[in-house]
């Protein structure tokens, strides 16, 4: 298995390297636990640690040598290397480096993994680099069928780097009665940028209603509705 870190064409992730580390613990007798008894409780615990400790530094050792070998990685194998370094890097990793590295490959990767890194491992990725692959994901065709990248998220993270654009991307996604936004997107403009939605808004709400999102618009509708005139 150590051999797959140099190998150009396997991707690897940080579950490998963890199974890897794993395994090359249990091999060595040293680690062997002693049986649990009240007697051996404090032996065992320290021999636990022992073992942890051990674990967590072959899986640093990996994190290392996957980082030499990474421009020797091809295609999806790069990329899904670079995002396990950029998941937990070596503590010397050029952590900007990686990220230009990750937006440069960014459609070899899984799309799996890239919603995921825009919806829940955004402080890994992060910054105004993420602009241009995030107006591709939004400006892309609706995805109905839920099998391409997921345009709220991408249209979220727009709007936090960039405000204007956001709010020009958004109040686009409201005069869309086919758009696949959700509802909730919606909740990002402050109350002054409602009236100017209204109609658009309620036509959207009464066409379209999609279940995960009525209670989202409907809060829209009334935070209108409250507005000063």
């Amino acid at each position: 298995m150590r051999a797959a870190i140099r190998d150009p064409q396997r991707p690897i992730t940080n579950d490998f390297l963890e199974t890897l580390s794993l395994l090359e613990v249990q091999e060595r007798g040293e680690y062997a636990l002693p049986p649990f008894t009240d007697a051996t409780r404090v032996a065992f615990n320290a021999a636990r640690e022992r073992k942890m400790a051990a674990f967590r530094s072959l899986v640093s050792q990996h994190m290392t040598e996957l980082s030499a070998a990474l421009l020797s990685k091809t295609s999806t194998a790069f990329a899904i290397s670079v995002n396990t370094l950029l998941e937990a890097p070596p503590a010397n990793a050029d952590r900007t480096g990686l990220q230009q590295m990750l937006q440069s490959s960014w459609d070899t990767l899984p799309v799996r993994m890239r919603n995921e890194l825009i919806m829940s491992r955004w402080k890994d990725i992060g910054g105004p680099g993420m602009l241009p692959i995030l107006r591709q994901i939004v400006d892309a065709p609706p995805n109905l069928q839920a099998q391409g990248p997921e345009r709220g998220p991408a249209l979220t993270r727009i709007y936090e780097l960039s405000a204007d654009e956001g709010r020009e991307l958004i109040l686009r996604e409201i005069l869309n009665t086919k758009s696949d936004i959700g509802m909730d997107v919606l909740g990002l403009l402050p109350d002054r940028e409602l009236p100017q939605i209204e109609r658009p808004l309620l036509e959207k709400f009464a066409t379209r209603p999609q279940p995960s999102s009525i209670t989202s618009s409907s809060n829209v509708i009334v935070r209108q509705a409250r507005s000063p005139r």
